[in-house]
């Protein structure tokens, strides 16, 4: 099982450059707005509060500094008078006013009687809940005769927090929209030339065509992409154009050899059958004074000769024999050549063949008074 983060990898590894280029504008978008808006509304909610306790701290003063003379002689009314001036401020809950022993001198509640709650020990302002208090001393003469404590209600503080969170969000929201508006229209002054460079790299691809040329759009580095890009196409199709008039000149060469292998094969074959031609009419030729010869000598044995005439007449007949052997070998030899030779198996006596050639070896050597003696094994003679 794959991961998100795998996926999302996988995603801007393999997606179209639009979709990277939004990706990215939107994510740093998202980030900036989110940023901006956050911190918008950290400052809007900062000064409020800071506001809220500037208020409460500027009535605390200005009622303190009035009430030194009601508190120095006790004046109760007089000090009540003076916080019965808090109840046009809305979000005042309550006030009062502590003597220098730390005792109420004077308290006011909005709506009605409220329980008088104890001077507090620290001094400024702290939030608990949805009250926010305020306690600061009064002072006459750089001497403490007494202490003025405010609270406040925090409802306004929830409404303007909401009013607050949304007017940021709204920023937020119309700040998106514009950045989706303005992506929409200026991403595709980036993502036009590269996509246009990457239908014409398909093109080029698919049909082998590299006469194809890219269109500068821009003076940039994808100006300059294309640039590269059409020179790229400049050297393919010229090496392309080297290979197919090399491709051509090969097959010029190769026709032309084959042309040259043909009137060879035609030679070739024409001087093998004139040779065949040849061996055949020469064996035909040959063969017609040897059947004479053999005829002859075979007349000649019928007649009544000694036995010395008759050995010589059968080496004869041996010789034209063997002569007419060979004839009819050159005829097989041509039959081979033409592939109509057909070979036969036949029985044979060895012995007489043996004695049939020396004969024939006999009668060369005669004249040089050379003795041809023949010596055959008792298994070959029966």
């Amino acid at each position: 099982m794959s991961s998100p983060n795998k996926g999302f990898l996988d995603s801007m590894t393999h997606g179209s450059v639009s979709r990277k280029m939004n990706f990215v504008t939107m994510l740093a978008s998202l980030l900036t707005l989110g940023l901006l808006s956050g911190t918008h509304f950290f400052l809007q909610w900062n000064e409020f509060n800071s506001n809220k306790v500037q208020q409460l701290e500027t009535m605390a003063k200005l009622i303190g500094d009035n009430a030194t003379a009601a508190i120095e002689f006790a004046h109760r009314e007089d000090a009540e008078e003076l916080l019965a001036s808090l109840h046009s401020e809305r979000d005042v809950l309550q006030a009062v006013i502590y003597d220098s022993n730390s005792r109420p001198l004077a308290h006011y509640a909005r709506g009605g009687e409220a329980a008088l709650p104890p001077l507090p020990r620290f001094r400024g302002s702290y939030r608990e809940e949805r009250v926010l208090y305020h306690i600061q001393d009064i002072t006459q003469g750089g001497l403490t005769i007494g202490s003025i404590l405010i609270t406040a209600d925090t409802s306004s503080h929830q409404a303007y927090f909401t009013q607050a969170l949304s007017l940021s969000l709204g920023l937020f929201c119309a700040g998106m929209l514009l950045t989706i508006f303005l992506t929409s229209r200026l991403q595709r002054v980036i993502t036009h030339p590269i996509q246009s460079l990457s239908n014409l790299a398909r093109i080029v691809s698919r049909e082998k065509n590299y006469s194809h040329r890219a269109v500068r759009q821009n003076d940039d580095e994808i100006g300059s992409l294309v640039d590269s890009f059409n020179f790229m196409l400049d050297t393919v199709q010229e090496q392309d154009e080297k290979l197919r008039s090399q491709h051509k000149e090969l097959e010029i060469k190769v026709a032309k050899r084959t042309a040259e292998l043909e009137k060879s094969r035609v030679k070739a074959e024409a001087a093998s059958k004139a040779k065949s031609e040849f061996l055949s009419t020469a064996s035909h030729e040959l063969r017609t004074p040897m059947n004479a010869i053999v005829g002859i000598s075979d007349i000649i044995e019928s007649e009544n000769l000694n036995e010395e005439l008759r050995e010589y007449i059968g080496i004869i007949q041996k010789s034209s024999n063997t002569m007419l052997s060979l004839i009819n070998d050159v005829l097989d030899y041509s039959k081979i050549e033409s592939g109509n030779l057909e070979l036969e198996q036949k029985p044979f006596e060895l012995l007489p063949k043996l004695e049939e050639i020396v004969d024939v070896v006999a009668a060369q050597q005669a004249a040089e008074n050379l003795l041809c003696v023949t010596r055959i094994a008792l298994e070959l003679r029966k």
